[in-house]
């Protein structure tokens, strides 16, 4: 899941707002059925990333501005989005070059 404070289709950008992400269960495609009937997350971990810079400066194609939380499914609440906020008490911030050692760190929590 990712989003950005800037976003470039618009011209003139607003305040940086916090952003939300879905974590709403979806329901998966299955080759032998199509969709499944239940709805479900369907990953063992969400890697939700975020981009806050609004200024000139701001490149969505440099890694290194980004801010990434990885976070288990299983300590996701029970709600249809997440804010930044809820995601900040649930993980450290992970810049890109150290996501994959937080990756590997929440699998090995939930295993």
């Amino acid at each position: 899941k990712q989003s950005a404070a800037r976003q470039s289709w618009s011209e003139k950008q607003a305040p940086a707002t916090l952003p939300r992400f879905s974590i709403e269960p979806s329901r998966a495609w299955t080759e032998a059925d199509g969709r499944a009937a239940e709805a479900a997350r369907h990953a063992a971990l969400y890697i939700f990333a975020w981009h806050p810079r609004i200024d000139e400066t701001a490149d969505h194609r440099d890694s290194s501005q980004w801010q990434f939380h990885v976070v288990a499914t299983a300590a996701l609440p029970a709600s249809k989005s997440i804010g930044l906020n809820k995601l900040r008490c649930l993980a450290d911030v992970e810049q890109f070059d150290t996501l994959k050692i937080g990756v590997n760190r929440v699998l090995m929590l939930h295993r």
